[in-house]
């Protein structure tokens, strides 16, 4: 865990769906998730996932979180 706004339930997140997908078995690749109610920030939100990779051999070594607010983003359009 990196940085976070606001405290997650589970800070191991390796074991999770989205994080294996987005990991790729070292591979790394960027993913989404669906529309759904997220318990963390108490929100509808869609969340995005980008693999965090070696600048030396682009392999993954984890995984990066973003939980887009969907109400907040369509305010802002």
């Amino acid at each position: 865990m990196i940085a976070l706004i606001n405290p997650t339930s589970d800070y191991n997140q390796a074991d999770e769906d989205w994080w294996i997908r987005a990991f790729d078995g070292g591979r790394g690749r960027a993913t989404w998730g669906g529309i759904e109610y997220d318990e963390s920030s108490r929100t509808r939100a869609l969340s995005v996932f980008v693999p965090v990779t070696n600048a030396e051999n682009g392999t993954a070594i984890g995984v990066c979180k973003a939980v887009l607010d969907l109400e907040m983003l369509g305010r802002d359009l």
